[in-house]
């Protein structure tokens, strides 16, 4: 089953509004200008939305958990993103540098954050878009690459 009309189940017990079809803007581009497709047919199974800031400090650690992840489950369908909350494109680009990321990044001017109900961070959300599923994952962690590989897995 596609996203397209596809109510979402959350997993954990949270509330969220409904995700967006697809998870991000058709028009998303990366601090780079690359487009970033997560068309579920193009191989993007699993998108994992990480919502940041430059100032907030777990972020940075959790950001570098969450390439290891795309390096890792990339052949798995795993398409991760960053999200740089209200910052500019400058402040995205240090931040990227300063972690070695290369996963694409993004700038949101508070569309996502209210979409996805991003109020503090960091913030992890991971779809599921075949199984219409999204898991929250809020505050600093420090077993995102365990959790993610386990949601691949289908264990949890």
């Amino acid at each position: 089953m596609g996203v397209a009309g596809t109510a979402f189940a959350l997993l954990g017990g949270q509330s969220v509004a409904p995700l967006p079809s697809p998870p991000l803007p058709a028009d998303a581009r990366s601090i780079t200008g690359q487009r970033i497709s997560v068309d579920p047919n193009s191989g993007a199974r699993f998108v994992v939305l990480d919502f940041f800031t430059s100032w907030c400090v777990p972020c940075g650690p959790e950001a570098r958990q969450l390439e290891r992840v795309q390096q890792r489950l990339a052949g798995k369908g795993v398409l991760v993103v960053g999200i740089d909350v209200r910052e500019d494109a400058g402040k995205a680009r240090d931040f990227a540098r300063d972690n070695h990321l290369t996963y694409p990044i993004m700038t949101d001017d508070g569309r996502m954050e209210k979409q996805y109900r991003a109020w503090a961070y960091p913030l992890v959300i991971i779809i599921d878009q075949r199984a219409g599923t999204i898991q929250r994952l809020e505050g600093e962690r420090d077993d995102l690459e365990a959790r993610i590989g386990r949601v691949v897995d289908g264990r949890e």
